[in-house]
């Protein structure tokens, strides 16, 4: 599916066409520039609303006054669409353009508003290109690997597909991965993991081999979750490593089957940040201990592959961070928290996940008031204003505690 950006300009039939015809011809010239943008012809009137399919987002030019009765009427057909007004300062654009907004958002719409008083090629340019970033967000699938049948999708993924993988179904296949497969995997690896030589080499190979079988379900469009902890106590070894190696391969992919930090892993995923799902584990003075037993290979050094720490099963992975100064970031109920910090070396421990660091804030405990679950998502706070802008986009509230 080629992912398209629909612009629809408005106009009322009582402004002479004159009046809004160079405003026109200007936002044309701007989007233009944009191969994955279809710009319909202009709307006067509400049976005249073109019909289209499924559209994730939809960007309505306000181009005169009188429109917001049409902009109402195309967010009553299209009610599960992103909408992005763009309204200007003459012909009585912007009060239009502020009668749709707010119809949209009382009645349980997103939309956000782009205004300049004259068309701004700067502005529009960088909102369509994160509109495209949403819709490849929108138009990717979710691969759950698991033996339940039933997830509760977070709001955010509501619009994404989601399929379900056996994890009995997985396991079938395993025999048929060759060993030209493995070896190849084992290649790689060599280069990253420094203990790799020391390793029960059947495990070792039973591992790579999940992992070349969970990658026949996986495209690069999808979001991976793995149901883990049941998956280790019927099959006796674990899949932090396929895990690992597919964040690697530009795949985003939550352990636990946590959709909830799925939703935010994939996001920067697409800003092209990679993350880290993990554990908030302890609350010192001055700092916060993160634990899990995996990550993706690309943002570690020093990286090791050692038994599971709840299970004592092979194999985790344990390393250092590349990053340095992060944010510390959990979705919540429409909402995301932010709190930045710096990673810092910690005593490390047996009885811990195999991946400890710890990040120094202001005020550590002040996180422990406020968090609303366990996993947060680590990442380069060098991707902040990107993943500001894209929630933005979806109303997504962001809060930053410095």
């Amino acid at each position: 599916m080629i992912k398209k950006i629909i612009v629809i300009p408005l106009a009322s039939s009582i402004h002479e066409k004159w009046r809004w015809s160079k405003v026109l011809q200007k936002y044309r010239d701007i989007l233009n520039r944009f191969n994955n943008v279809v710009f319909h012809d202009v709307l006067t009137n509400i049976n005249s609303i073109p019909s289209l399919d499924n559209p994730k987002i939809l960007f309505l030019i306000h181009l005169t006054g009188g429109t917001s009765r049409l902009a109402k009427t195309i967010f009553n057909k299209y009610r599960n669409t992103v909408f992005i007004l763009i309204a200007h300062g003459f012909q009585n654009s912007l009060p239009s353009a502020l009668s749709a907004r707010q119809y949209i958002r009382r009645n349980g719409g997103i939309v956000k508003l782009i205004y300049n008083t004259y068309p701004n090629g700067d502005k529009i340019g960088k909102t369509i290109e994160m509109a495209s970033k949403i819709l490849d967000f929108y138009m990717s699938e979710i691969i759950v690997f698991t033996d339940n049948n039933v997830f509760e999708k977070p709001k955010l993924l509501e619009k994404i597909s989601i399929r379900i993988v056996k994890w009995s179904e997985v396991m079938k296949a395993l025999n048929e991965i060759s060993d030209n497969d493995v070896k190849g995997i084992l290649a790689m690896l060599s280069n990253k993991i420094v203990n790799i030589d020391s390793l029960d080499t059947k495990y070792l190979s039973k591992i790579i081999r999940l992992y070349c079988a969970m990658r026949k379900y996986v495209s690069n469009k999808s979001f991976v979750a793995v149901d883990c902890f049941n998956f280790i106590v019927k099959y006796g070894f674990t899949p932090c490593l396929p895990v690992a190696i597919l964040n690697s391969e530009n795949i985003p992919a939550a352990c636990e089957a946590d959709l909830n930090s799925l939703s935010l892993i994939s996001i920067l995923n697409i800003l092209g940040y990679r993350s880290w799902i993990a554990n908030l584990t302890a609350i010192e003075d001055g700092y916060i201990v993160f634990s899990h037993c995996t990550a993706s290979l690309d943002i570690l050094r020093k990286i090791e592959l050692i038994n599971h720490f709840e299970s004592s099963k092979p194999y985790a992975v344990k390393g250092f961070f590349n990053l340095s100064n992060v944010c510390i970031g959990r979705m919540d109920n429409g909402k995301i928290d932010i709190y930045l910090g710096k990673i810092i070396a910690v005593n490390e421990g047996q009885d811990r996940c195999r991946i400890q660091i710890g990040i120094s804030i202001s005020n550590p405990h002040e996180i422990l008031e406020n968090v609303t679950g366990n996993h947060h998502i680590i990442f380069s706070s060098n991707a902040l204003d990107s993943l500001k802008s894209f929630l933005d986009l979806l109303g997504i509230k962001i809060n930053i505690f410095n």
